[in-house]
């Protein structure tokens, strides 16, 4: 039989931890995006964030999702339309079927008078 140890506590550091990885995460990639650079002096090191370029990407990035949403919106709506359109040719009068019927013949009553009945005893 397996024991396992249960640590107990340290959740704070846990969300920390994750919290630095998170943080450490969205540095790299802003620095890979081209969004900061970082240039380093004998005296100074500089951190710059191109902001404008953000907003730039950010503005594009909006516009081509709603452009997107517009693309999917019509399509639905064109999809809707066909299947609209498919339902109502299915409940035309020339695709309406007529059946006569005739009325099930009378049988005659039973006789019970011409039967046996035999009782099990």
């Amino acid at each position: 039989m397996k024991t396992y140890l249960i640590r107990r506590g340290n959740s704070l550091v846990a969300v920390l931890a994750t919290l630095a990885v998170i943080i450490v995460l969205a540095c790299g990639i802003i620095y890979a995006m081209g969004y900061a650079t970082v240039e380093n002096s004998s005296d100074k090191t500089t951190i710059e964030v191109n902001t404008q370029q953000i907003k730039e990407d950010a503005g594009q990035a909006v516009e081509s999702g709603k452009q997107m949403l517009n693309d999917a919106g019509k399509s639905i709506e064109e999809g809707a339309e066909e299947v609209k359109d498919q339902v109502d040719g299915d409940s035309e009068p020339e695709t309406e079927v007529n059946i006569e019927t005739q009325p099930a013949p009378e049988t005659p009553p039973a006789d019970n008078s011409d039967q046996a009945v035999t009782i099990p005893g």
